[in-house]
């Protein structure tokens, strides 16, 4: 008797041991998850030709006087590339029923991607008369001219790899629609920076293509060459965003697809990037991706 009593206490102590241990942990995960998406940066400064001369040191191309160009440096829009990331979200358990009924979790992972930091172009037309023709029925005088155009362009981007960390709440993400809204921050750097520089130049003649029954030759030339100049330091990269999503679970009752979400994420927010020999440079910055969530609740 004494020897059952004993295994019952024992076994209602162990009971509540692990019951105290499984309310007392905190974060527990729930959640992991794929994206794919688009990340574009913009902002009103697009780079200098000094920036761009000390980032390609040995162009062929910039290694001369530009001051009869017209120059151009600002980023118009957003240029967007190409991302991916994984996470894992983990609830975040508390004893306040006011916080459990906004769902809080915690969500860590990594983001990979380009972005394009600057950019730019030099243009110059120059023009010369190479003949005039004279019409023999009313003397009028008709001008020939040749023109040579040149322009060249100038970008800078890099690759970038990041750690995110997000506070998250929302509606309940066990129904089969939900919202969800956040704060972000990610820390990481940018490597494999690349400039390019593009040279396009056009010959032409200006004029009276036909003049007395005769041809005047209408000469046309034009090329392109291109540039890479890859600067292999590693810059930091810092961000701050607002994770804002829709979340869409396949099913609530067939076993596999009850556990699988697709969801749409919109991440408006600010960024910075270190460009090695630079310097440092903030943009606003919006990221969107859709993605496939699996689930790990009961």
């Amino acid at each position: 008797m004494k020897k059952s009593l004993f295994l019952i206490l024992l076994l209602s102590g162990l009971s509540q041991l692990q019951a105290q241990s499984e309310e007392a942990k905190p974060l527990s995960l729930s959640q992991v998850s794929i994206q794919l998406g688009n990340y574009g940066i913009s902002n009103n400064y697009g780079g200098s030709l000094e920036e761009f001369k000390s980032l390609s040191p040995n162009s062929g191309f910039l290694d001369q006087d530009f001051d009869d160009y017209d120059q151009t440096f600002f980023k118009n829009g957003m240029d967007f590339y190409s991302t991916f990331s994984i996470h894992s979200t983990f609830d975040w358990n508390g004893k306040n029923d006011k916080w459990k009924s906004l769902h809080p979790q915690l969500r860590f992972g990594f983001t990979s991607g380009k972005a394009n930091f600057m950019n730019g172009s030099l243009n110059r037309t120059r023009s010369h008369r190479v003949d005039t023709l004279v019409s023999s029925r009313n003397g009028q005088e008709y001008f020939i001219d040749s023109v040579r155009s040149e322009t060249y362009t100038l970008n800078y981007d890099a690759n970038f790899l990041v750690i995110n960390a997000a506070l998250i709440i929302g509606s309940n993400p066990k129904s089969t629609w939900s919202i969800y809204g956040g704060v972000g921050l990610s820390v990481g750097m940018n490597y494999n920076a690349k400039s390019r520089v593009e040279f396009y130049s056009s010959y032409s003649y200006e004029g009276l293509e036909r003049f007395g029954g005769e041809t005047y030759s209408d000469e046309w030339d034009e090329s392109t060459n291109v540039e890479y100049h890859s600067n292999n330091g590693i810059g930091l990269s810092f961000m701050m965003s607002l994770p804002l999503g829709v979340n869409f679970r396949l099913s609530k009752e067939k076993e596999f697809w009850r556990y699988t979400s697709l969801f749409y994420e919109f991440q408006p927010g600010v960024s910075f990037f270190d460009v090695k020999g630079i310097g440092g440079n903030f943009y606003s910055s919006v990221y969107n991706s859709i993605g496939l969530r699996v689930s790990f609740w009961e």
